[in-house]
């Protein structure tokens, strides 16, 4: 008896210390985002004429890109909100009840804008009803986007040392392109970068044929925050120097929310398209990952476009690669452990076995050793 009582406060000691821990989790935070009070329903219940009835400019020199968070989004049919770079003409449009999401057309009010990158942009609000019965819209937040170099500096800034993600020793991580024409490059061309809200960066990856996505709950822990991420994919380079850049694909910019977990730091969207095609998918292991086992990485650390953590200069395999340093417990959110380098941006990206390239762990935590709390076998 007092064994078993022994057992069951430890039990509950280590998933209290797990929770904690990782409710201190934060997506590396890559914009500045401040208050503003602005409403639209004057302007736009009184306008006697059609065409343009409210105008405004945001800018901030030198920010990487603009979002704007909505509320209250309400025109009437056929009036139209757009908000656009006048330099590059890049455009958003919103209608009627607002932001689209959903393979079913749903409408949501409240919203981020889509990204628009550059430090300018202009939104105009365009009438062309008659009716003084909608009350347009307003904007309580805006978000100014990080300079790339400020970005690879940001991830710091987390709130606990000891959980970021991680390089250990020298940084041995190289650009995805580098591994062109092997499996390992292969499969990670299902992995994408996340921006959620205004400025939150993650990684996540394609698991199963279906168009889903696996992030970490501290990326994605909501339905509003799945209706607010955008899904970069092909952001990489395309010469293994790093000097030319892909073209990047923009599949999504809201998903369906379908199931998250807290202790195992794993949600589960599922995108409005289904991009497997074009980039495949990654698939869970069943069998629960043992010490000593060899594994890569495919993320987006610090934002950055894609790279991948294969070798390691701590505690290596004999021939140098990274490998699983602690395989956890039977404890659900017990932590898999490994050497393999990461950064702040590099949340919720695949743990890959290399000897069948089955995803044996969700990245969530660093230190050194850097560590998962969601083992396959768990997950599934």
């Amino acid at each position: 008896m007092k064994l078993k009582l022994l057992f069951i406060l430890v039990f509950g000691v280590l998933v209290t210390l797990q929770t904690n821990a990782q409710s201190q989790k934060k997506p590396l935070q890559i914009a500045d985002e401040f208050p503003v009070k602005i409403s639209t329903k004057e302007d736009y219940q009184n306008a006697m004429q059609k065409g343009i009835v409210y105008s405004k400019t945001f800018t901030n020199k030198g920010s990487a890109y603009i979002k704007l968070h909505i509320t209250d989004f309400n025109l009437a049919k056929g009036d139209f909100l757009k908000i656009y770079n006048p330099t590059t003409k890049e455009e958003y449009i919103y209608s009627e009840d607002g932001k689209i999401i959903g393979t079913n057309k749903e409408m949501i009010s409240d919203f981020w804008t889509g990204t628009l990158w550059g430090d300018t942009i202009k939104l105009e609000l365009y009438k062309n009803s008659n009716t003084t019965t909608y009350n347009g819209f307003n904007i309580d937040r805006v978000a100014y986007g990080h300079t790339p170099e400020k970005i690879n500096a940001a991830f710091k800034k987390l709130d606990n040392d000891f959980f970021q993600e991680s390089i250990c020793s020298a940084d041995d991580k190289e650009a995805i392109v580098c591994y062109d024409g092997t499996e390992m490059g292969r499969k990670a061309e299902a992995v994408c970068r996340l921006l959620i809200g205004g400025g939150g960066l993650c990684t996540g990856w394609l698991l199963g044929c279906d168009g889903s996505v696996m992030t970490n709950n501290h990326c994605i822990g909501s339905a509003a925050d799945a209706n607010n991420t955008d899904f970069l994919f092909n952001y990489q380079y395309n010469s293994c120097n790093g000097s030319v850049d892909e073209a990047s694909d923009l599949v999504a910019t809201s998903a369906a929310f379908v199931q998250t977990d807290a202790t195992l730091d794993f949600t589960l969207v599922t995108l409005p398209v289904n991009p497997t095609p074009t980039y495949g998918y990654l698939s869970l292991s069943s069998v629960a990952v043992t010490a000593g086992e060899r594994i890569y990485i495919p993320q987006h650390p610090g934002g950055r476009r894609k790279e991948i953590a294969v070798n390691t200069d701590v505690d290596p395999d004999p021939n140098g690669f990274a490998r699983i340093s602690g395989a956890g417990t039977g404890i659900p959110g017990s932590r898999v452990t490994y050497q393999a380098d990461t950064e702040g941006g590099s949340s919720g990206s695949p743990v890959v076995r290399f000897a069948d390239h089955l995803v044996v762990a969700i990245h969530n935590t660093g230190g050194c050793n850097n560590g998962s709390y969601g083992r396959s076998d768990q997950l599934i």
